[in-house]
């Protein structure tokens, strides 16, 4: 599970992280430089974790090969731009200044 940031056209807003699933080793750190970094993993899942009505909700899964489902969320277009195409689809950066 990675988040990278290369793409992103406004990194003032915060990523918001959630992983749902067993529990993990969550390790952070490694604040340096002149932007504050943190770069975070998760070196390992905690078999057996999984709380039981989650359990129970996936009944016929493959439970076994099912661990931590992540979902990273951010604003990444800076308020006042408009969205044209998609970024990355020969289409530049798919990103226009608003017009009134």
């Amino acid at each position: 599970m990675a988040h990278v940031d290369h793409s992103e056209v406004d990194y003032a807003r915060p990523l918001v992280s959630i992983s749902l699933g067993h529990a993990c080793v969550f390790l952070l750190g490694g604040a340096t430089g002149d932007k504050m970094v943190q770069y975070h993993g998760v070196p390992r899942v905690l078999e057996g974790s999984l709380l039981a009505h989650l359990w129970d909700a996936m009944e016929g899964e493959d439970n076994g090969e099912w661990a931590l489902f992540g979902v990273n969320v951010r604003q990444v277009f800076p308020p006042g731009m408009e969205v044209g195409g998609l970024a990355g689809a020969g289409e530049g950066p798919g990103v226009t200044p608003e017009t009134e």
